[in-house]
């Protein structure tokens, strides 16, 4: 069960994007020694392989304001960037410290003991470089509207060629860069570069966010991608459900379509995909089932009858299963919104267990719960404190970088006497 090699996030580095100036989000293994006998463990101490080790599990906390949701909007804004390409509304940049005229974004992901390290910058007028090396090899490089290097196998695409590819499908009328070569070979000529397409694939399969929440619907069709059928995933997350104490016995789910105005007027469901050339409406029907005291099935409207927090927990155990199943990283802001601290727990565990986790799945999550750091459960390497200032912009510090702290220390303790800061002092 101690998987080596495999898919593993080990960094994703931001520059000059709403509040931070410049912040490294690291998930490396920094304690030193190995813990004795960590190869027996029933637990995920970290993952390794021959380049490096990574935790399992990355907790960011801090105070309101610090910064929080900002690090996953900024990895939102970079996988809109990749997929999507630019837009006026993308470039967000620090407005109280002017330090660098760009964003940047940078991600270190290892697939196989190989190790990619993609590179996008832009500004409001569109990207300005990108490039992609794998281990030491540069696989491309743009720059200034420029394709300066790409490296290819191919007997019919020429480098001339390529470059028409880049002239024609990435930049606009006036030569700006609009849309990543990444997402354009990855994509559409996925035989020039093998390795190209791999990277392309990771960020596309195996980055999952749930930014702004985690819908029902969403996780259930992520979900059955993985495990070939609606009706198998819709059990999987009920059965998981069940597993937690909420007494659900079981869930359908009925795609519908509609005009606007019947599913105004109906008003209880979310829209899934609005079809305006015809005015029609693509929703999903929940139904949950639950046991009255004759033990008949009683019908429920998942959306609107079942609690926001049973709502929540159900998207979320959906793209939980899903990066279990994949080997996926799963980064969540705000994970114990609306959710009881001991569920939260128990999903941090899934991770943890070797049991359940045995395909080197990462999770990354904001929260402002502090129990599970009084349980024994989180390492100093898996806990980030987030800090504030004009100057230095949102700040992130592991652990296991402050002096004198060991896993044996109660990080609650210490973290809410504001010996790391990161919390609100209202009264100061």
């Amino acid at each position: 069960l101690h998987t080596k090699g495999g898919n593993m996030l080990s960094y994703f580095n931001i520059k000059n994007f709403k509040s931070i100036i410049d912040l490294s989000l690291n998930t490396s293994f920094d304690e030193g020694k190995a813990p004795n006998n960590y190869k027996n463990s029933p637990y995920n101490i970290f993952f390794e392989n021959t380049i490096q080790r990574v935790v399992p599990l990355f907790a960011i906390y801090g105070a309101n304001a610090s910064g929080k949701s900002n690090i996953i909007s900024a990895i939102n804004t970079f996988l809109r960037l990749v997929f999507y390409g630019h837009d006026e509304y993308i470039y967000e940049p620090n407005k109280l410290n002017p330090k660098y005229d760009n964003t940047h974004f940078e991600i270190c992901f290892i697939l196989d003991n190989d190790k990619y390290i993609y590179s996008i910058t832009y500004n409001q007028n569109g990207i300005l470089s990108e490039e992609l090396f794998r281990n030491d090899e540069n696989l491309f490089k743009c720059e200034n509207s420029k394709l300066n290097n790409f490296v290819t196998n191919s007997e019919v695409y020429t480098i001339d060629k390529i470059n028409e590819i880049y002239n024609v499908e990435c930049k606009d009328s006036k030569s700006n860069q609009r849309y990543s070569l990444l997402s354009r070979i990855g994509k559409q000529y996925a035989n020039l570069n093998k390795e190209i397409t791999s990277a392309y694939t990771y960020l596309e399969n195996r980055l999952l966010l749930c930014f702004n929440g985690c819908t029902f619907s969403n996780a259930i069709e992520k979900l059955s991608k993985v495990v070939e059928s609606e009706e198998k995933a819709i059990s999987l997350i009920t059965d998981l459900i069940k597993k937690m104490d909420i007494d659900i016995e079981h869930i359908e789910v009925e795609h519908k379509k509609s005009t606007l105005s019947e599913f105004l007027n109906q008003s209880k469901y979310r829209i899934k995909f609005y079809n305006h050339k015809n005015n029609t409406i693509d929703y999903d029907e929940i139904t949950s089932y639950h046991k009255d005291v004759n033990n008949e099935s009683v019908k429920f409207n998942f959306e609107t009858e079942e609690s926001l927090g049973t709502n929540i927990l159900a998207g979320i155990l959906g793209y939980v299963l899903t990066a279990l199943k994949t080997g996926s990283v799963l980064v969540i802001d705000e994970l114990d919104r609306s959710m009881h601290p001991m569920l939260l727990t128990q999903i941090v565990r899934l991770f943890r267990d070797k049991r359940y986790n045995q395909t080197n799945a990462q999770l990354i999550f904001t929260s402002h719960c502090t129990d599970i750091l009084d349980i024994d459960l989180l390492r100093i390497s898996e806990i980030a404190i987030l800090t504030k200032t004009k100057a230095k912009g949102t700040i992130l510090k592991k652990v296991s970088k402050y002096e004198g702290i060991r896993n044996v220390t109660n990080f609650r303790r210490r973290y809410l006497s504001n010996e790391f800061s990161g919390i609100p002092q209202a009264y100061v």
